[in-house]
């Protein structure tokens, strides 16, 4: 009995450290201040939000980082930062265990939810990330550049996996479809761009919109 109980309380204390950068209430003004500084005045500009998919956590993207909010409560829970580069775009997974990040470093991040920890960096595009988009599944990503392509990852290695040539410009839009078989993107040439998943291949362009789509 007293051997069942000592790993239920290693169990507990476990779990509790796990989620500690998620659930304990600090002062924000002294989280991941850059050397020499003292407090944090502000929060930095806003570049994109998301909610997760539980609607349990709302997360901020700007100039200094990623600010995770309790959605009920509004009490800053992590602020996620890694490198000086401004944070322009942001997705959770489908199944809320991950967030994604795209900056001007052109590096994409994958953050843990659970910790708050950075679990991997995808380096490879040549150009600042501009939008981000994971398969239904969870288990690719899209995430296309400023200068027009679109690479896909495998979320659990980090291993890229093909590249989508096409737009002449920023990717500014990337959606899955709910079975996975295709990833349409949009840029600002005003084109809507359908990719077969499998292949990597352009299976349409619809062309007709003459002007700059704009999507979130």
């Amino acid at each position: 009995m007293k051997l069942t109980s000592f790993f239920i309380l290693l169990t507990l204390f476990t779990f509790s450290t796990l989620y500690l950068p998620i659930s304990s209430a600090q002062d924000y003004t002294q989280w991941s201040l850059p050397d020499g500084a003292k407090t944090r005045i502000g929060k930095g500009s806003i570049n994109d939000m998301q909610y997760s998919p539980d609607g349990a956590i709302l997360a901020v993207a700007g100039s200094v980082g990623i600010w995770l909010y309790d959605a009920e409560t509004f009490q800053e829970l992590a602020l996620l930062r890694k490198g000086e580069d401004s944070v322009r775009n942001i997705s959770f997974s489908p199944d809320g265990r991950t967030l994604v990040s795209g900056s001007a470093d052109k590096t994409v991040r994958l953050w843990d939810i659970a910790t708050g920890k950075p679990k991997k960096a995808l380096i490879g595009h040549a150009e600042s990330i501009t939008s981000l988009a994971f398969s239904p599944d969870s288990a690719t990503l899209a995430s296309g550049s400023l200068n027009g392509n679109i690479r896909f990852w495998d979320v659990n290695t980090g291993e890229h996996k093909t590249t989508l040539t096409g737009h002449a410009a920023e990717v500014r839009s990337l959606w899955f479809s709910p079975d996975d078989e295709i990833l349409a993107s949009t840029g600002p040439d005003g084109t809507l761009r359908l990719w077969d998943t499998n292949t990597g291949e352009e299976e349409k362009t619809l062309a007709a919109y003459g002007m700059l789509i704009l999507a979130s």
